[in-house]
């Protein structure tokens, strides 16, 4: 399934897997955060780490827990990709004023957390 849908937005793949199973990562992820009693935000966060257009609302509070979370897991995606392959992650365009507004972030902090983990690797 991931890799049918490989460089498509992360609304892509949970419709796929909506289609294909009925459920889709987020949904499970939710219910095991659940079973393992996590708070309630933590579970959000992974029921919603895709839905990009909830995120970047002028109605999110980009300050809240939830919002910090996904955003840093849409930080780690794109600081992977870049450092992997040199290119963006498809759901980082429309989430990246997002993601670096509910961090604090500049582009130039992407760029050098990006410079850092590849010499850290080597």
């Amino acid at each position: 399934m991931v890799d049918i849908n490989a460089g498509k937005p992360g609304m892509t793949l949970l419709l796929a897997e909506e289609a294909h199973y009925r459920f889709n990562h987020g949904r499970v992820g939710y219910a095991l955060g659940n079973s393992w009693l996590l708070p309630e935000f933590l579970c959000n966060a992974i029921l919603l780490h895709h839905d990009i257009e909830r995120f970047t609302s002028a109605h999110c509070d980009t300050a809240s827990a939830e919002a910090r979370l996904v955003a840093f897991g849409m930080l780690v995606e794109q600081v992977a990709a870049l450092r992997d392959h040199g290119g963006l992650v498809p759901d980082w365009i429309p989430s990246e004023l997002f993601v670096l507004r509910s961090l604090g972030l500049t582009p130039e902090d992407i760029v050098l957390l990006c410079e850092q983990t590849a010499t850290e690797e080597a």
